[in-house]
């Protein structure tokens, strides 16, 4: 009998641990012990012969290059029986999703999981508008919308993930003008933001007391998150974003936070926004379940967190 018979349930519990990034999440999940996971998943390395999972103290678990590419293999084969099992029972979704997201989050997270969506609901149609507007979705015949804000009282919301907040600037733009120290020293640099409304800083002033929106007033405005990105990468200017929109350049160094220390911590948060007739369509749970295990699983995973 082949050996990988023998390893299925390793192979389960790995991939459990592999989508929630962690031993106490996954343990939860399973119903057993945190300890029993671990136990279970350094059984199934030891029989491989290598490592699947990076553990490092206080931080997510990663994946080795050999990890990520049995979990990718596993998925697929769980998809695939979940898929088949669903056709026979006559349960198997179809027809067609609207979904709607700005253009960074969509860019950068939606897109990229379609196909990973896909794998686990083949019938399943996606259709994907990204806008900065915040689009009405009766009037534009869209399913459902993925928001930082839960403003709207036509709305039901979901929470989907969060992701923390940074003050960055490029090392070419610090290395070019005056040091950015303290608080106060904002007013002398060229400020990146969406428009003179720009929701995120006026978050930020308003829990600085050291800090006046009005006052910034060296602004360079650029209504796209993903442009105005890349005008602070080539040193334009200090911009206020999520950290998933630059976790690789926060990686490599090639981008600075700034004044870490003397600002409050803060989050933004992504919800799945849907008219109260959607809340039970089947289409709008599958859609959140299987983007959020394709968050966990993505190499921006660190930058966002799943669990509210």
């Amino acid at each position: 009998m082949p050996q990988t018979r023998h390893l299925l349930p390793q192979l389960y519990y790995f991939s459990v641990v592999a989508r929630h990034r962690s031993f106490t999440l996954a343990a939860q999940e399973l119903s057993i012990s945190q300890s029993a996971v671990s136990y279970q998943i350094k059984k199934l390395e030891d029989q491989l012969g290598y490592t699947l999972l990076i553990r490092e103290p206080r931080k997510p678990i990663l994946l080795t290059a050999k990890g990520a590419t049995l979990l990718q293999r596993c998925e697929e084969i769980y998809a695939s029986l979940d898929n088949t099992i669903e056709e026979m029972s006559g349960n198997s979704l179809s027809g067609e999703l609207s979904v709607t997201a700005d253009i960074c989050f969509g860019t950068l997270m939606v897109s990229p999981a379609l196909p990973f969506i896909q794998q686990r609901y083949p019938k399943l149609g996606l259709r994907l508008n990204l806008s900065e507007e915040f689009l009405d979705l009766d009037n534009n015949q869209i399913d459902l919308a993925i928001r930082s804000r839960t403003d709207d009282p036509e709305l039901e919301y979901q929470f989907l993930c969060s992701t923390r907040m940074m003050l960055v600037a490029s090392k070419q733009y610090l290395n070019s003008h005056p040091p950015l120290k303290k608080i106060g020293d904002l007013y002398q640099h060229h400020i990146l933001c969406t428009g003179d409304n720009d929701f995120d800083w006026q978050n930020l002033t308003n829990a600085v007391g050291d800090l006046s929106w009005h006052k910034l007033d060296k602004r360079l405005r650029i209504n796209n998150i993903l442009a105005l990105t890349q005008a602070m990468k080539a040193g334009s200017g200090v911009a206020y974003i999520a950290s998933y929109t630059i976790a690789h350049q926060l990686e490599e160094g090639s981008l600075c936070k700034l004044l870490d220390q003397h600002l409050p911590e803060k989050q933004i948060n992504y919800y799945l926004a849907f008219p109260a007739r959607a809340k039970d369509n089947p289409r709008v749970a599958a859609f959140r379940m299987q983007l959020q295990n394709y968050i966990r699983q993505s190499d921006l995973s660190r930058f966002l967190v799943t669990e509210n």
